[in-house]
C-alpha cells in the first residue's frame, strides 16, 4: 500500500469507521511499528507487543484528530517512541517495586524472628524440659545442632519420615507450651527461630581454654591441685616455662570462673525483669465485658435505618478512638509508673514497644506498596484496603492497633516528590518518653521505611510541615 493509500485509507475510516479500512492501514505499518518499539523495548518481544497494540489503539481513538495531509508513517513512528520509553519507564517502576517489595518482605521477616525470639528466649529452656527425652533429642539434633531428617533418624534409630514426623510433633509441642504463656508462634516461625537463633558461635579460643579448664576440674577431683596444673601442663603441650604457664593457666580459670558467676546473676536479673513485664502486659490485656445487643427499632422507614446504620458507625467510630486514646493514656501511665519503681524495667519497657512500632510499621509499609502495586499506584485510603496485604494480617506480639494510626497521604505512587521524605502513615498521639522526657511519634515513609522522631516539648508541625505532601489524584 502506498503513502496515497494509506491517506484514503484513513479518510475512508475517519467518515464512515470501516473495520476493512483500518485493517488495511495496521496491515501497512505494523512492521514499521512493532521493529521500532522492540529497539526502543531493548527486545523484548512481549512488550512491544503491547506497545504495538497500544499504538494502533491511540490511532483508532485520534484518527479524525489527525491534521489534514500527515504523513501517518512519520506520525506512528513518532508515537511509537514515545508509547514504547513510556512502556520502559512503566516496567522499570513496576520491577523496581516489586524488588522493593522483596526486599521489605525479607526484612520484615528478619524483624518478625528477632522479635520471636526476644520473647521466647527468656523460656525455652523452661520449654525444652517440659519434654520428653526423645522429642528434646530430636529439636537438638535438627535444630540445635543443625542435622538433616536422615541424620535425626539415624541417631533415633528411626526412618526420614519418622524423624520428620517426631521433629514436627515436637514443635508443635513447643507451641502449646509457648501459648500457655501468652506467647502465639506459628510452625514455621518457630523452627526458623530455632534453626538461626538457638545456637551462636562462642569467642574464638574459648574452646580450647573450657577444654583445658574442664580437664584440670576432673584431675583437681582426683589428684589435688597440684596434679591438676601438672596436666594442663602436659596438654599444651607448650616449651614454655614451668612457673609462667602454671601461674597463666590458674589465672585464666579464676578469671573464668569469675565471669560465670557474674553473668549468672546478670541473666538471673534480667530474667525477672522480663517475667515481671509479661505479667504486667497479660494483666493490662485482660478483655472487658463486652456490652449486651441493642434492639432493633421496629417501624422505622427506609430513610430512618440508613440513619441509624449512620450514626452506629459513627458511635462505633467515637467508641474505637476512645479506646485508643484511653489505651495509650494506660501505657503512659503505666510506663511512668514503672519508670519510678524500676528505671531499668521501664527502659527495657520503652524499647519493646518502639520496636514493636517499628515493625508494625514495617508491615503496613509492605502492605501498602503491595496494594498500589496491583492497583496501578494508587496508595490505599484506608487501612482495609491493605489488609489482605499483612504479612501477619496485623496481629503480632503487641496491642497496637490501626486506631492508633492514620493515613497522611492517599494519592499516587508516581506523584510523590520524594518517596523517602514523604509521610505515609503516622501515629495519632505522640508518646513521652518516661527515661527522656521527650515526646516521641511513629512515621512510615512513601519509601517503605520507618522512623521514630522525638521533640523535646511534643510540637511536630515544624519538622511534619516539609514532609507531607498533599495528593495529587490522576
Amino acid at each position: 500500500m502506498s503513502g496515497m493509500e494509506s491517506a484514503a485509507a484513513l479518510r475512508e475510516y475517519v467518515a464512515t469507521g470501516s473495520d476493512q479500512a483500518f485493517g488495511q492501514l495496521v496491515a501497512r505499518h505494523f512492521d514499521l511499528v512493532y521493529s521500532a518499539a522492540l529497539r526502543v523495548v531493548g527486545g523484548d518481544a512481549h512488550l512491544a507487543q503491547d506497545v504495538a497494540q497500544a499504538v494502533f489503539t491511540d490511532l483508532a481513538r485520534q484518527a479524525a484528530g489527525l491534521p489534514a495531509g500527515v504523513v501517518l508513517g512519520g506520525w506512528l513512528y513518532r508515537h511509537t517512541c514515545f508509547a514504547a520509553a513510556k512502556a520502559v519507564r512503566t516496567e522499570q517502576r513496576r520491577r523496581a517495586r516489586e524488588r522493593q517489595a522483596m526486599e521489605f518482605k525479607e526484612q520484615n521477616e528478619g524483624a518478625a524472628v528477632e522479635l520471636a525470639w526476644q520473647q521466647l528466649a527468656p523460656v525455652l529452656e523452661e520449654a525444652m524440659r517440659q519434654l520428653n527425652e526423645t522429642d528434646r533429642d530430636a529439636l537438638v539434633l535438627r535444630y540445635f545442632e543443625h542435622q538433616t531428617f536422615r541424620g535425626v533418624g539415624d541417631a533415633l534409630g528411626t526412618s526420614e519420615d519418622g524423624a520428620r514426623k517426631r521433629v514436627d510433633r515436637a514443635l508443635d509441642r513447643l507451641r502449646i507450651f509457648f501459648g500457655g504463656r501468652g506467647l502465639t508462634v506459628s510452625a514455621t516461625l518457630l523452627a526458623e527461630v530455632l534453626n538461626s537463633q538457638a545456637v551462636v558461635s562462642a569467642p574464638v579460643g574459648m574452646a580450647a581454654s573450657v577444654s583445658a579448664a574442664a580437664l584440670a576440674g576432673a584431675a583437681a577431683g582426683s589428684g589435688g591441685i597440684s596434679v591438676t596444673l601438672y596436666k594442663i601442663m602436659l596438654i599444651t603441650k607448650t616449651k614454655l616455662a614451668g612457673g609462667a604457664v602454671l601461674a597463666a593457666l590458674a589465672a585464666t580459670i579464676v578469671i573464668q570462673s569469675q565471669n560465670t558467676a557474674r553473668l549468672r546473676a546478670e541473666q538471673q536479673a534480667l530474667t525477672a525483669q522480663i517475667r515481671q513485664l509479661q505479667a504486667d502486659r497479660e494483666a493490662a490485656a485482660k478483655p472487658v465485658a463486652a456490652a449486651p445487643p441493642v434492639a432493633e427499632p421496629a417501624g422505622l422507614s427506609p430513610d430512618q435505618q440508613r440513619e441509624l446504620l449512620r450514626l452506629r458507625g459513627e458511635v462505633g467510630g467515637l467508641r474505637r478512638q476512645v479506646s485508643a486514646e484511653k489505651a495509650g493514656m494506660e501505657r503512659e501511665r503505666d510506663a511512668r509508673q514503672k519508670f519510678a519503681a524500676d528505671p531499668v524495667a521501664a527502659q527495657v519497657a520503652a524499647k519493646e514497644l518502639a520496636i514493636a512500632k517499628m515493625n508494625y510499621g514495617k508491615e503496613w509499609a509492605l502492605a501498602f506498596l503491595m496494594t498500589a502495586n496491583d492497583f496501578n499506584g494508587q496508595f490505599p485510603t484506608n487501612f482495609d484496603q491493605a489488609t489482605p496485604y499483612l504479612q501477619n494480617k496485623g496481629k503480632g506480639q503487641t496491642n497496637l492497633t490501626t486506631e492508633q494510626f492514620e493515613i497522611t497521604y492517599q494519592g499516587m505512587m508516581d506523584a510523590m516528590d520524594s518517596p523517602s521524605a514523604t509521610i505515609l502513615i503516622r501515629e495519632k498521639e505522640a508518646v513521652q518518653d518516661p527515661v527522656s522526657g521527650k515526646w516521641a511519634r511513629t512515621y512510615v515513609f512513601g519509601d517503605g521505611h520507618v522512623e521514630i522522631h522525638s521533640e523535646p516539648d511534643g510540637n511536630f508541625e515544624t519538622w511534619e510541615s516539609t514532609r507531607i505532601q498533599k495528593p495529587t489524584v490522576k
